[in-house]
């Protein structure tokens, strides 16, 4: 059998009391907003050989959202200067941005939007490969997912609710 939630034998003025207990937890309850941090997801890969060119950097998504930054490093300052492509794919069509590279390092922000299954593909290629002979590459690139179903946990409300429960009436 459940257990009442004012024990009838308690005082008219315990009972209010108790009452008042109650109406408090559930009006916190109520105003409560959970917000949860979503970190960005880091993606990267490390090449290197006697002339690195072509497909630096494959990856597949697995659910919405955005490619925010990226950061490249390459061994050597290129003379010419090195074209860095990154390119979004699916089953229906696809989208790209490149840049130019004329130092060992850039920061950029692609800004590019991905849906579930899209493909990353990052590429590079010298402008003159006799001139910039690339034997290392470092490529970094940070995606927000979407979230738009999630599940919210209240667990902590509530076990701070039992311990104020157990605490013995004065």
């Amino acid at each position: 059998m459940k257990k009442p939630m004012i024990d009838p034998s308690l005082t008219n003025e315990k009972k209010i009391k108790k009452l008042t207990t109650i109406v408090e937890r559930l009006t916190r309850r109520s105003n409560k907003i959970a917000k949860a941090i979503i970190p960005p997801i880091p993606i990267s890969n490390c090449i290197s050989g006697e002339e690195v060119k072509g497909d630096i950097l494959k990856y597949m998504f697995c659910c919405p959202g955005k490619v925010k930054k990226g950061g490249i490093y390459l061994n050597a300052k290129p003379e010419s200067g090195v074209v860095i492509k990154i390119s979004i794919d699916s089953d229906i069509g696809s989208g790209s941005v490149s840049y130019i590279i004329t130092r060992k390092n850039l920061i950029f922000e692609p800004d590019l939007d991905v849906d579930t299954w899209n493909r990353l593909t990052v590429s590079i290629q010298a402008n003159d490969s006799e001139k910039d002979k690339i034997t290392e590459v470092w490529i970094g690139l940070l995606w927000i997912p979407t979230i738009k179903d999630s599940e919210v946990k209240n667990f902590l409300i509530e076990e701070l609710d039992k311990v104020e429960e157990n605490v013995p009436e004065e």
